[in-house]
């Protein structure tokens, strides 16, 4: 059964909504702005996109973010941007996988979705009213990548780092799909792009 944690993280910069979904019970993320809830964006769709779409309550998200090119975190990616129209972002290393243009080896099938903006790393996306920096953090996939938000001086907001599956809860991602590599993973926490 999908569940919601609202406001998951108090006194963040933004407000994020986890929202666990799948057999796996993945995290899908609904980030909004904490002063207009209306200005928000999703972050790794994993499946189920009408439970995605209930919480988001009639918003249109501003972007659909995928951190990598993996099935739990893309597969109601094509459902939730054809449900709204927002446009999905992905590394331009994993986006041939999203759209289907390269197989995505080893792993479940999903239906392929447009990526309609590629992200090189040092980007930054203003999302829900805050600056993101996009930081590629290769490894778990080779185009894996993660937003971070800092905390504006003097507001005693806790900063947010969103990193897919870069980091697990107590230790870093998997690397021991095809095309993981614990090499890269290691070095983007010496030399973050």
């Amino acid at each position: 059964m999908p569940q919601v944690y609202a406001d998951a993280i108090p006194g963040a910069v933004a407000r994020v909504n986890v929202c666990k979904v799948g057999f796996m019970g993945n995290n899908v993320y609904v980030i909004e702005n904490a002063a207009d809830p209306s200005d928000c964006f999703v972050v790794d769709p994993t499946s189920n996109a009408e439970f995605i779409l209930l919480v988001l309550a009639g918003r249109i998200p501003k972007a659909i973010i995928c951190t990598h090119y993996h099935f739990d975190h893309v597969g109601a990616a094509a459902e939730l941007r054809a449900a709204t129209a927002a446009p999905v972002y992905a590394s331009a290393v994993d986006a041939p996988r999203i759209t289907g243009e390269v197989e995505a080896t080893g792993l479940r099938r999903v239906t392929p979705c447009p990526v309609d903006v590629l992200l090189e790393g040092g980007e930054e996306l203003v999302l829900a009213g805050i600056p993101w920096k996009v930081m590629l953090t290769p490894g778990h996939s080779p185009g894996s990548l993660c937003l971070f938000a800092a905390a504006p001086a003097g507001t005693g907001l806790k900063p947010l780092l969103v990193a897919g599956d870069t980091l697990f809860d107590g230790n870093i991602g998997r690397t021991d799909f095809a095309d993981g590599s614990m090499t890269d993973i290691r070095v983007c926490f010496v030399y973050p792009s």
